[in-house]
């Protein structure tokens, strides 16, 4: 990817043309070093995204808007594998603000406004898509039916 400078100057021109922003902690380790994934959160709701989700692997996901911000625990899973982790997680984080029809230009003030009990839900929903990946052998995740009918794998 380049240098990691090099590489923050497109990551914030991104950030700042963005509604959602999804990164993991690790990423923005290597971005900002010593600097604290919430810390940096702030930092881009201030360059004009409107939702950023920090994944922290089994500590779950952050979260924050400008009127707040939220932590969820991430579900417990037996761990066979965590490749396509943090795919199903953006996946089931979509998924889940489309569900609560909270996606696109036309429902940027609705996601702006949503209330730190329902981001906390939409953070929930894609953590349990990334725990069922987790569970199962390879980039596996989980249907809408399995979600529905099923408990994360233990």
């Amino acid at each position: 990817m380049g240098e990691p400078a090099t590489v923050l100057r497109r990551v914030e021109e991104l950030v700042a043309a963005s509604d959602v922003v999804k990164v993991s902690r690790e990423d923005l380790a290597w971005l900002h070093p010593g600097r604290g994934h919430e810390r940096v959160g702030r930092e881009w709701l201030d360059r004009g995204a409107v939702l950023v989700v920090v994944t922290c692997g089994d500590r779950g996901a952050w979260a924050g808007t400008r009127h707040g911000e939220v932590r969820v625990d991430a579900p417990p899973v037996r761990v066979v594998d965590t490749v396509g982790a943090g795919d199903a997680f953006t996946a089931g984080l979509l998924a889940a603000l489309a569900q609560r029809d909270l996606l696109g230009v036309v429902r940027r003030a609705a996601l702006d406004t949503a209330d730190p009990a329902t981001i906390a839900a939409v953070l929930r929903d894609a953590a349990r898509v990334a725990a069922w990946t987790c569970g199962r052998k390879g980039a596996d995740p989980p249907t809408r039916a399995q979600l529905t009918a099923l408990p994360v794998p233990a």
